[in-house]
């Protein structure tokens, strides 16, 4: 676990363009970073605690983490406001976050969000644990993933009215509908693939799941859309615009994009070329 915690850090870091930096000009926090330590925190709780210990934990955290942002006062501002800049967690990452901050005031993967993003991580686990309960029968296994989505739903969006739904601060109320969401999504597929036998329209997902996280680094490496710029470049994009209509040159570059992604996955897959992190 702290190998591959250390691995990803490392890599997000290098995505980042970090490498080479002055020590105040690197940004030290990012996508991968963040899944690196949620992995980590994640994982020690998995390895030490049963489920009750681990539901505990979510809960803790994701209540923890609304109450530190809804009471402890910002200096110069006051407590509870959830407004860019002006709430807790911007405040934390803006005094004692080093080096480069994302939005230069701010990091949308900053230190104090990092608390309910391992909740996140630990919604990940519930769904693996049951979905490997070999009690529970498929067509049953829908119907509680469709109900547990709907319940995270609603649960969210509740406390939405008081806690909103704020990525850039992983608010409480946004891990639960982000969850709610995959959750649900989750329930289809696995009715589709698991209980329907559907699968072979679902080749390419697997292709993509195969070597995520590498497909991932070489995009913030390389950037398949910087790519696709390149090859259809400005002249076309902004024909497609005039003749089509706006916003046509961007859809075609997009589509351009996740085709290279596509090919790349596909490719490793087809030569059994798995990047193991």
């Amino acid at each position: 676990v702290v190998r591959r915690s250390l691995l990803l850090f490392g890599l997000g870091l290098i995505a980042s363009g970090n490498i080479g930096q002055q020590l105040w000009d690197v940004r030290w926090l990012g996508v991968l970073q963040r899944i690196a330590i949620c992995y980590f925190f994640t994982s020690v709780l998995f390895l030490n605690f049963n489920l009750r210990g681990m539901i505990t934990a979510f809960v803790g955290l994701l209540i923890g983490y609304w109450a530190i942002m809804t009471f402890v006062p910002v200096p110069g501002i006051g407590a509870g406001s959830f407004a860019a800049d002006t709430n807790l967690a911007n405040w934390i990452d803006r005094n004692y976050l080093p080096g480069k901050l994302y939005d230069f005031t701010r990091d949308p993967e900053g230190i104090l969000s990092t608390l309910p993003a391992i909740g996140t991580c630990l919604l990940g686990v519930f769904a693996g644990l049951f979905m490997r309960d070999s009690q529970v029968s498929p067509q049953r296994k829908t119907v509680w993933l469709t109900a547990a989505g709907c319940a995270l739903l609603a649960v969210g969006y509740l406390w939405a009215l008081q806690f909103p739904v704020i990525k850039a601060i992983w608010t409480s109320s946004y891990v639960l509908v982000t969850g709610g969401y995959s959750v649900l999504l989750l329930a289809a597929l696995h009715q589709i693939v698991d209980v329907w036998g559907a699968r072979r329209w679902a080749t390419v997902f697997t292709w993509i799941g195969a070597n995520a996280i590498a497909l991932y680094f070489l995009n913030e490496l390389l950037s398949y859309q910087d790519v696709a710029s390149r090859i259809v470049g400005a002249h076309v994009s902004g024909l497609l615009d005039r003749t089509v209509a706006p916003g046509t040159g961007n859809f075609v570059i997009a589509l351009l994009a996740l085709g290279f992604a596509v090919t790349l996955a596909r490719y490793l897959y087809t030569r059994k070329i798995f990047v193991r992190v």
